[in-house]
């Protein structure tokens, strides 16, 4: 596997989900806002984890 590669779509899809939650948190209430969040931090745990093992 590609880390590289790896880290940069883990925080590619880190920044996408906190854009996407900030748009629903507006549009759909704030507790989505708040899954976002956990979600994309999952995503950059994944990446820094990735990265690590290089």
């Amino acid at each position: 596997m590609n880390t590289n590669a790896a880290v940069f779509a883990c925080r590619f899809t880190g920044i996408a989900g906190i854009l996407l939650s900030i748009f629903l948190g507006f549009t759909s209430g704030w507790d989505l806002f708040f899954y976002g969040i956990l979600f994309s931090a999952f995503w950059f745990c994944l990446s820094w984890y990735f990265k690590r093992q290089e």
